[in-house]
């Protein structure tokens, strides 16, 4: 059971006590993606120590949050995946992300960004509703090398995926920057002329394409806040 408990009978205590415990949420965050191995989350949590991890799996299959499966050769080994209290957390999880991004920005001195991140921060505010067709790719510039992301506008909405290499059908324009500034210059928590005047990111192709970029993303939905603080950093740094 979580260490620190409420003497409240309360279910917004209760959740606390659960997803409260250091490391748990984030925990939570790499297997809403599928199972992963012990190893797999020491490498996404690069922080935790294996004896708190050990003890925070053990809490949450207590609960019936994780669960851990066998899997069959040739692979023959244990991954842990959410189960169904798990499950049912993972909408929950998509809305503290949404809250948790009105104070991303700016990024703190040191934090480290999983590229794959990219997908998951924008992946929030894409729309689901017909939007224009256009294809944009996103270079993510990592220490760990490149990783090059699409988005996808059309009739099903906004998809933002791994880049999908097809020779008849190539991006209109290219954003290329690290995460932190591709996300700001995306979700419009930084102004694009900006952002390529100062360095911060490059752009290549048809620059008109990303005048889209409002009708992709619910840029409503990412509130006032994450820009506010962007602008708010850089009028410190130019003082």
């Amino acid at each position: 059971m979580p260490h620190h408990q409420y003497p409240q009978f309360c279910a917004i205590a209760r959740a606390a006590e659960i997803i409260g415990e250091r490391w748990t949420l984030l925990i939570l965050r790499e297997l809403v993606f599928g199972p992963k191995r012990f190893s797999d989350l020491r490498r996404g949590l690069s922080e935790v120590s294996p004896s708190i991890l050990t003890e925070r799996l053990g809490t949450l299959e207590s609960l019936g949050i994780v669960k851990r499966t066998e899997l069959e050769p040739p692979a023959a080994s244990t991954v842990y995946e959410l189960a169904e209290n798990g499950v049912a957390l993972q909408p929950v999880m998509m809305e503290i992300a949404k809250w948790g991004a009105r104070f991303l920005f700016p990024p703190r001195e040191g934090e480290q960004m999983d590229p794959g991140w990219v997908l998951n921060l924008l992946g929030l505010y894409s729309r689901r509703a017909r939007v224009p067709s256009c294809r944009i790719a996103l270079i993510v510039e990592h220490e760990s090398g490149e990783r090059v992301f699409e988005i996808h506008g059309g009739a099903d909405g906004t998809e933002v995926l791994p880049s999908q290499a097809d020779p008849d059908e190539q991006p209109a324009v290219t954003i290329r920057g690290s995460g932190p500034d591709v996300v700001a210059a995306v979700l419009g928590a930084t102004v694009l002329d900006d952002a390529v005047a100062d360095k911060t990111i490059s752009i290549e192709g048809d620059e008109s394409t990303l005048s889209l970029l409002p009708e992709l993303f619910d840029m409503a939905a990412v509130g006032t806040n994450m820009s506010s603080k962007l602008n708010t950093a850089d009028a410190d740094t130019n003082e």
